[in-house]
């Protein structure tokens, strides 16, 4: 309201022109203007200075109106690579704004694709130089999308050496990391067609990382070294085969990823019978303790979490909603605690067996392969 009630309030205006997309923003334009009351003396002040500390900021005023899209021929997101600028220029958030333009070019054209035509400027409702913006961003950001490595999640694999025949997996590059949230299932028996399966994937070019579920092989596991990556403790199973280790945070392009894998088999009692249940399934209140402290370190702010078992609420609420009882678990508690304690952008977690949003923030992972900066499906 305060944006129209402004251009309404200079002296010589007779009409407010507002760019609207849906009726509902018409109604409720409209609706500042029934009863017109210009700006206090007071709010315009508050108008100014708010205008004076954006202005310090030397941001891009693009209004994302896309009418520079639209047009494009090179298929350049303009208004986007804008906005990961301005995350740098406005709020200070360099890294997120690498991230997010890597994100980007990740999908399609970049800033270094601009074909410097000029039919981006010819409607731009601003007057901005696009062009000359678009090589600034191209500097920028264009030698950290090169180095950059992206990082995928997706859900329990259970040893289905088809699920690597996805052809959104055939996009990952070289160094390029995917992150499976527990029951790896390709370290069960080492029998002949574990180790072929394991050779394979040892030649892909990216590298593949899991922190363990519920239906693993823990002695197998356990068995396999321990080493130090990117700043947390791993067991490499091969040189880009990985199992993040409980409690950990893991640095990868200056983003934090806490993982923790573990859970409770809901059909632990067949499993007990088949002898195929280890206690090492569930999490140990040492480990529990030495994760929460590891967050306390890093005043509880890390970028993404990743587990097996997801929180009380998120679990609660996928499995009320498709009519199913939720069955809740210390861990599920412990995490929901993590949950109420920490900041984080998203957590992923894959036990559900499920492909959904919870929220922005709460990510349920099976079969899709996830961008962890984006959140967007491949």
């Amino acid at each position: 309201s305060w944006a129209i009630r402004f251009a309404a309030s200079l002296d010589g205006i007779l009409t407010v022109l507002s760019g609207m997309s849906n009726p509902e923003q018409m109604a409720d334009n409209l609706s500042f203007m029934k009863e017109f009351k210009p700006l206090t003396e007071e709010e315009m002040k508050i108008i100014m200075k708010a205008g004076e500390e954006f202005h310090k900021a030397n941001n891009i005023p693009c209004t994302a109106c896309r009418y520079c899209v639209d047009g494009c021929p090179a298929g350049v997101p303009i208004p986007d690579i804008f906005a990961a600028r301005n995350k740098q220029l406005v709020f200070g958030k360099i890294e997120e704004g690498k991230a997010d333009y890597a994100a980007l070019t990740a999908k399609g054209a970049g800033a270094a694709d601009c074909l410097e035509c000029g039919a981006c400027e010819g409607v731009c409702p601003q007057k901005l130089g696009i062009i000359d913006l678009l090589k600034e961003c191209r500097r920028n950001f264009e030698e950290y999308a090169r180095r950059l490595l992206m990082v995928y999640v997706t859900g329990d694999m259970h040893g289905d050496i088809n699920r690597f025949d996805d052809p959104a997996l055939k996009k990952l590059k070289k160094g390029d990391i995917l992150i499976i949230c527990g029951d790896f299932g390709f370290l069960w028996d080492s029998g002949a067609r574990e180790a072929k399966a394991l050779r394979k994937l040892a030649r892909k070019k990216y590298d593949i990382c899991f922190i363990d579920g519920t239906h693993e092989n823990f002695d197998l596991l356990n068995s396999y070294p321990v080493k130090q990556w990117n700043s947390g403790s791993v067991h490499e199973i091969a040189p880009n085969i990985r199992h993040l280790m409980r409690g950990q945070i893991f640095t990868i392009d200056n983003m934090t990823y806490f993982t923790f894998g573990g859970g409770e088999s809901p059909d632990i009692d067949i499993r007990f019978e088949m002898n195929s249940w280890s206690k090492n399934e569930f999490p140990t209140g040492e480990e529990m303790i030495n994760g929460a402290n590891l967050l306390e370190m890093r005043d509880c702010k890390v970028d993404f979490i990743l587990t097996h078992e997801p929180p009380v609420k998120a679990k609660s609420f996928l499995m009320l909603k498709d009519g199913e009882n939720a069955s809740v678990n210390g861990l599920n508690t412990y995490f929901e605690k993590l949950s109420d304690a920490c900041t984080f952008r998203r957590w992923f977690f894959g036990s559900l067996h499920l492909d959904r949003y919870v929220s922005a923030s709460f990510v349920a992972v099976y079969r899709n392969i996830i961008s962890a900066v984006t959140g967007e499906v491949m």
